[in-house]
């Protein structure tokens, strides 16, 4: 389901007492999440929206925290018991374009339908982020994917008001076999510029804690900030 999340709907005390990890990876509390996580299961679900983690980080775009937990063994692909969304389902709907590049490059599967059948980028729609759309459309989104009701993120864009998301989506084609979307006629290389130097701050971060906190060396990552301007195109 695509609701909004807000753990005052569910009652800020009991969250917080119930879920301290939920809790920092909403908050971006770092620090507080590598020492519960040395004692808490990190792929549990709340009972408020059933969201592990890794989805609370990604909606509210903490990447740093994303990061971490996809070091200490979290799948990109989690998806929900109750609504079957990913991390990159939530990172979308939140309006995170930065969190959903990194989570692309790390794996996750774009066109992935959750319970309704909505993908990310009906997320994104829903939530009117231009950003996150032309982030996945590069990643090889599929624009005309329909959901169970049968409509598009274009339809859900523009049921939303959200008319340049709507118009955005409308003009893109869809993909054929060997001919990528254009990234001319996708994200300006100004803004790319700042989703890729977000993405490497919280790889670098990430790296230097873990380094610090266990003082070995870790292994080489695929996920390299050269990965990601060779697989964009951008910077």
């Amino acid at each position: 389901m695509s609701v909004g999340v807000g753990a005052d709907l569910c009652g800020d005390e009991v969250f917080f007492s119930r879920f301290p990890v939920h809790r920092a990876c909403r908050d971006g509390d770092l620090d507080a999440l590598m020492s519960l996580s040395k004692r808490t299961h990190l792929n549990a679900e709340d009972s408020c929206y059933g969201w592990t983690p890794i989805h609370w980080a990604a909606h509210y775009g903490q990447l740093e925290c994303v990061v971490y937990l996809v070091q200490m063994g979290c799948k990109v692909n989690t998806a929900t018991s109750r609504f079957k969304q990913t991390p990159t389902h939530t990172a979308a709907l939140g309006g995170h374009p930065h969190c959903v590049v990194w989570l692309t490059q790390a794996g996750a599967d774009i066109n992935k339908q959750d319970l309704v059948g909505e993908a990310p980028i009906h997320k994104a729609a829903r939530s009117g982020s231009l950003e996150c759309i032309q982030v996945l459309l590069i990643a090889g989104a599929e624009p005309h994917l329909r959901n169970a009701s049968g409509q598009t993120a274009a339809d859900l864009a523009h049921a939303h008001g959200f008319h340049d998301c709507f118009c955005f989506i409308s003009n893109t084609p869809t993909h054929r076999e060997g001919a990528p979307l254009s990234r001319k006629r996708t994200l300006p290389t100004k803004e790319a510029c700042n989703f890729m130097k977000k993405a490497r701050r919280a790889e670098v971060l990430e790296q230097q804690v873990v380094q610090s906190s266990s003082g070995e060396e870790e292994e080489n990552m695929d996920l390299s900030s050269g990965g990601f301007s060779n697989s964009f195109g951008f910077c």
